[in-house]
């Protein structure tokens, strides 16, 4: 339809049918995730108060033994670094020395 005095009624008339047959589909729905260790307890979610923290109950025993499972040092960085560095600066150290032992010209 071109546009209109008859295609805004009809606009109208769409936009009340939708306004009186769905209520509450233009309505707001917040949806929250909240995801928490397997030692903390009490906690709920809740958009208005962010003071939960001191409601919040700890198990401190199964905190400490998660920590341990979960924090195992990685040590072999620690190797692997200064063998590349070396394989790195030995053929640098090598092709130096030649040089050094080669006579001049």
């Amino acid at each position: 339809m071109e546009n209109g005095p008859e295609r805004q009624i009809l606009i109208d008339r769409m936009l009340e049918i939708v306004r009186r047959d769905a209520p509450w589909l233009w309505g707001f729905y917040p949806k929250e995730y909240v995801l928490h260790h397997s030692w903390m307890f009490n906690q709920k979610p809740n958009p208005m108060a962010r003071n939960s923290l001191k409601y919040q109950r700890l198990d401190p025993a199964s905190r400490e033994k998660k920590r341990i499972a979960w924090n195992q040092p990685v040590l072999w960085p620690l190797i692997l670094i200064p063998l590349i560095g070396l394989a790195v600066a030995l053929p640098a150290f090598v092709a130096f020395r030649r040089r050094e032992k080669r006579g001049g010209v």
